[in-house]
């Protein structure tokens, strides 16, 4: 027989033990929190159709896709985001469906990505959307949620930054810069690297003015009162506009009970092309990543016939799960309450006993001793009662 070697793929990990506990604990917490929220859960395939995540609003960065070829030539990919599926399953059911549409998922994604300079090819999310919304009652619900998911996930202490694109859309498309120049400049904005991004707009050759509000967007970060000086600097109506909803949802948040856990991030400009609107993610004690990312996409489900306001967050479980473990957070794993062992030929009354006991909620361990004093030693070890069967007596604790 040939001998396999017992390793993984690089970039992919096995979870057990304590963690995988842990780890569906958290998910289970979340998945009766959206469930309670009115969202219904969507289970969408592995793999989908490459050209799902290449149209014009919902381009990926292709180099970090997971390619397959199906015989006949068309190309496959393993699932790089669950906002693209979730907007192929809600398009197809949107005539049967009463708007708006609330789902929720859990699974992993995949895609080629270096974190702390170690490659990973798999992430594990849940998350949320809500598609057909009202516009900004749906950023509300869907901050107060992503607020909520900390607090489910044990974050007693968290940060909600919360951001706009349109800002900066504005300034590109005020500027006259091209797609790739705006992109460049939005990964400077975002990285808050202030040096780079005012050198590579001197290269431009923009007016002054827009120089200085672009960097602006850097230093625009802090409470409410960020939002006093951003309409000095961003006086056009295109801004104000902008600032009047992150306004209106930072007094929403504040009225929830959340008022200390939010901060206005003006230069926060994520990656995906598909956010049109507010942008948010949330941060914890203990990683510097972000746990929840999310925002506003309105013309994502416009690619499949069905026009409708949409924005939804995803929350990093792997990101969670380092942040809690940084604080001896991770859900324990229940103790057992009782060992059950039995004598020679009373193994059958050793397992209907413990199935009894554990449809009462007690957490029971067989034990195959048949020396009594074994099982007890196995109790004893394991902090946990025993009890121990024989043929002409009844269960002996």
């Amino acid at each position: 027989m040939k001998t396999v070697k017992a390793q993984v793929p690089e970039g992919v990990r096995d979870v057990t033990g304590q963690e995988a506990f842990a780890k569906r604990a958290l998910e289970q917490r979340l998945q009766t929190m959206f469930v309670r929220s009115g969202f219904e859960e969507i289970i969408t395939p592995s793999l989908e159709y490459a050209d799902l995540f290449e149209g014009e609003v919902g381009n990926l960065r292709q180099d970090r896709m997971i390619r397959l070829f199906e015989q006949d030539g068309k190309m496959m990919t393993l699932r790089p985001d669950f906002t693209m599926p979730a907007a192929r399953v809600v398009s197809s059911r949107a005539k049967q469906s009463q708007q708006p549409i609330r789902v929720f998922y859990r699974g992993s994604a995949f895609g080629l990505e270096h974190d702390y300079g170690q490659q990973r090819r798999e992430f594990s999310q849940v998350g949320a959307e809500l598609m057909g919304d009202s516009g900004l009652s749906g950023d509300a619900e869907m901050l107060s949620l992503a607020a909520q998911s900390m607090t489910e996930l044990g974050f007693a202490d968290f940060v909600l930054d919360i951001g706009h694109v349109g800002i900066f859309q504005c300034l590109a498309k005020q500027a006259g810069f091209s797609e790739e120049e705006t992109e460049t400049l939005r990964g400077m904005l975002d990285e808050k690297n202030a040096m780079e991004a005012g050198a590579f707009l001197q290269q431009l050759g923009v007016l002054k003015e827009i120089q200085h509000q672009c960097l602006s967007l850097i230093e625009l970060y802090g409470g409410v009162e960020v939002l006093d000086k951003a309409e000095e600097i961003f006086y056009q109506p295109c801004y104000q506009s902008v600032l009047k909803e992150l306004r209106l949802l930072a007094v929403f948040l504040q009225q929830m009970g959340h008022g200390n856990s939010i901060t206005i991030d003006l230069g926060l400009l994520p990656g995906f092309e598909y956010y049109n609107g507010l942008v948010f993610r949330g941060l914890g004690a203990g990683v510097g990543s972000p746990i929840i990312s999310g925002g506003r996409y309105d013309g994502v489900l416009a690619q499949f016939g069905k026009p409708m306001q949409a924005v939804g967050f995803a929350i990093n479980m792997e990101q969670a799960m380092a942040a809690l473990k940084a604080n001896n957070a991770w859900p324990a794993v229940p103790k057992t309450d009782l060992v059950v062992g039995a004598a020679e030929g009373c193994f059958a009354r050793a397992v209907a006993f413990a199935r009894a006991k554990r449809s009462e909620g007690v957490r029971v361990v067989l034990s195959y001793q048949t020396d009594k004093s074994k099982v007890l030693a196995q109790a004893e070890n394991e902090g946990a009662q025993a009890v121990f069967l024989e043929e002409s007596k009844g269960a002996e604790q």
